[in-house]
């Protein structure tokens, strides 16, 4: 739709010499006049058809067959990656593949397992970690899923047949917030006392009902193991850990620990703060 007069009361006027339908409803909705501007339209050339693609992918499907380029169909997959069915399959090279993967990684569910290679994955992965779960599992291997790991995948992101106890510690220590939901879908198996204590250093740890029993009976690791293990890193441990795993035991043997030397005086900041939190009874 082009050099169209819509009327509308507000003050702003906006010139559009060239319009899109789907354009022309955002300004309405936005209330601006939109008004037919005096210029010549551009010339429809290969040049003119690149840059409505760019602008909205959803335009290649108007592109003559004659201007539909290489360049045409990779900025119509990096604008909008459900273009990817439209390209030609003698278009989808390694070479393009892998310049598109750098540009919208969001590509990689449309890859089919005969176009797909490790250096393809590999880009994909370094831009966007988590989209290793929409990579075709036939070029999926162990140095993927690392890299995946270290480009910042949740531990759901990763195969179950490549996660291990190293990665799943990795991703707790290294996200800047813990993903509760991520821990807490993660698979049994992966609740070692390696793991649960690198959890309880970010200052949470799963409990369902009664913490203490879930972890003995469920888990078969308690709250005790759990809390001596992670105070002997460092006395800012303590600080972090939840409420729940200050036992009495705990606290006893961070305070043989750390209530004397260097230490005594963040012991004591520690403890008086923590008095007023909701797990003071567990505190002598």
């Amino acid at each position: 739709v082009k050099y169209k007069t819509f009327q509308k009361a507000k003050k702003e006027k906006v010139l559009i010499p060239d319009i899109e339908e789907d354009e022309i409803l955002e300004y309405l909705y936005e209330g601006k006049y939109i008004f037919a501007a005096s210029a010549e339209p551009e010339v429809q050339d290969v040049n003119y058809w690149l840059r409505q693609v760019k602008k909205n992918g959803s335009r290649l499907k108007k592109v003559p067959k004659e201007f539909l380029t290489e360049e045409i169909y990779l900025a119509a997959i990096t604008e909008k990656s459900q273009n990817y069915p439209l390209v030609p399959a003698d278009i989808l090279t390694e070479d393009f593949l892998i310049k598109a993967a750098d540009l919208n990684s969001s590509i990689a569910s449309y890859i089919s397992a005969d176009k797909m290679t490790k250096k393809i994955a590999e880009v994909l992965i370094q831009n966007n970690g988590h989209i290793i779960g929409n990579i075709d599992f036939s070029v999926v291997d162990k140095d993927l899923c690392w890299m995946a790991v270290k480009n910042g995948a949740s531990i759901r992101n990763i195969p179950y047949y490549y996660l291990d106890e190293d990665m799943v510690c990795y991703i707790i220590a290294s996200k800047e917030e813990l993903d509760s939901y991520d821990i807490e879908y993660m698979p049994r198996e992966y609740y070692t006392l390696r793991v649960l204590v690198e959890i309880a250093k970010r200052g949470w740890l799963p409990a369902y009902g009664h913490a203490e029993k879930y972890y003995d009976e469920t888990i078969g690791i308690s709250l005790d193991t759990i809390g001596l293990e992670a105070i002997k890193e460092d006395i800012e441990v303590l600080d972090q850990l939840p409420g729940f795993l200050i036992t009495q035991k705990v606290y006893d043997e961070a305070e043989k620990l750390y209530s004397t030397g260097d230490t005594a005086t963040r012991w004591k900041e520690i403890v008086e703060r923590h008095n007023l939190t909701y797990y003071r009874p567990r505190l002598p």
